[in-house]
Parts: C-alpha cells; structure tokens; sequence
C-alpha cells in the first residue's frame, strides 16, 4: 500500500480570546494500492477576519509499504526577503 503523508504548519485563533498559535502536525495520507495523493487540508485567507484555522503544507512524504521518502519540500523561500531583512542599514 501506498500514501503521502504531509507535514504542515498548523495555525489557529481562539474565537472568543482572540490568541494565536501555531504547531506543526503530520497529516497522514490514505493509503492506497493506486497512485498515492496528498491528504486535503484546511486553507483559508488569513487576511480576512473570519480565518480562524489554516494548514501550510511543508513536507510531502511518501510511504510505500514499510518504505519511506526522502521528505520533498513544498515551499519557497524568497531569498530577497532574506537579504532585506539582514541588511540594518536599510
């Protein structure tokens, strides 16, 4: 059998406190004897005011029988936002 399993960032807010958190979690997968796809997560617009609960898929894992992937990675990260925010004289 196969699946993907996802590692994601979890973030929520607390309707009535108005607190924030976020945690990384591991959405596992259904398995499969096909083709194996990604578990469906949560995404809502965080701008808006209603977004409470929202899941940023990180790492894809793929398992197959009792073999596991080398974790492939799901995001970018903007090398310009990097060096903007390393330069203090700016």
């Amino acid at each position: 059998m196969k699946r993907n399993d996802l590692i994601v960032f979890q973030y929520s807010q607390d309707a009535s406190t108005l607190v924030e958190s976020g945690t990384f979690v591991v959405i596992n997968g259904i398995e499969t004897s096909g083709t194996a796809s990604d578990p469906a997560l949560t995404q809502e617009d965080l701008l808006s005011d209603k977004a409470a609960f929202d899941q940023m898929a990180l790492w894809r894992v793929s398992v197959s029988g009792v073999t596991i992937s080398a974790p492939v990675k799901l995001f970018s990260v903007y090398q310009n936002n990097v060096d903007h925010a390393a330069d203090k004289n700016n």
